[in-house]
């Protein structure tokens, strides 16, 4: 399977495969706006990008931008997880950061190193004190990877 994911209360989590394809990411995007119809709210949107995921090739990058709007229209906040160690997964991290920062208000993202930092250590503030419960659920579900190493 390209991606796996899972609608929880007021969450939306998707785990990339090893490779995107735009089919994914529509069908991500349409995935998402259900959740939300379903929910009532915006939602908290995690994407949790494995070692095993590769960068996105340009017809994919496309897509991406496209979805978008769409996609951060029913998000409350984004979060990215960037797993793994290393000097290359950092350089990804501040990277995502700084584009966090100039995008505030606007497709911003919050990078984080874990599933664990992002819902435990650092809980976004609409999950309204049930990040251990979700993260609990995820690591249920095998979202939640043991770290490499």
């Amino acid at each position: 399977m390209p991606y796996d994911s899972v609608a929880l209360p007021g969450l939306f989590v998707v785990r990339a495969g090893a490779r995107a394809d735009v089919a994914d990411i529509h069908a991500c995007a349409r995935e998402i706006a259900a959740a939300r119809k379903s929910q009532g709210d915006r939602l908290v949107v995690m994407l949790i990008l494995g070692e095993e995921t590769a960068p996105p090739d340009e017809e994919v990058r496309r897509a991406q931008a496209a979805c978008l709007p769409e996609i951060h229209g029913h998000a409350s906040r984004v979060l990215v997880v960037i797993e793994g160690s290393g000097f290359m997964t950092a350089i990804k991290r501040s990277a995502l950061t700084a584009i966090g920062l100039l995008a505030r208000g606007r497709y911003a993202y919050e990078a984080h190193t874990s599933v664990e930092e992002a819902l435990v250590t650092r809980p976004p503030p609409e999950l309204r004190g049930e990040g251990r419960a979700a993260f609990a659920e995820l690591r249920r579900r095998g979202f939640v990877r043991a770290p490499v190493g």
